[in-house]
């Protein structure tokens, strides 16, 4: 899965994961979800892995490796309309 391998190469995203877990389990999904708190997720995402980290691998600051790592979180939280 791309989301594991990308996982296990950028710091925090594990503390991430388990933070929309926690807040899932706590307080609902999809439309349940605070749109102020989702944000804050997104914006805390871009700053760990994509164009906007610091992070020395390429692949890794890429627009896809953010999309993997938004999607998998995104369907967490059922905040997609699939």
């Amino acid at each position: 899965m791309a989301y594991v391998r990308v996982k296990s190469q950028v710091p925090g995203l594990d503390v991430l994961e388990r933070e929309v877990r926690a807040h899932v389990a706590a307080n609902g999904s999809g439309a349940a979800v605070d749109d102020g708190w989702w944000e804050s997720v997104y914006d805390r995402l871009e700053q760990m892995v994509g164009w906007k980290s610091q992070l020395a691998e390429p692949i890794l600051r890429s627009g896809a490796a953010f999309e993997i790592a938004y999607t998998y979180l995104g369907r967490l939280a059922e905040i997609f309309d699939d």
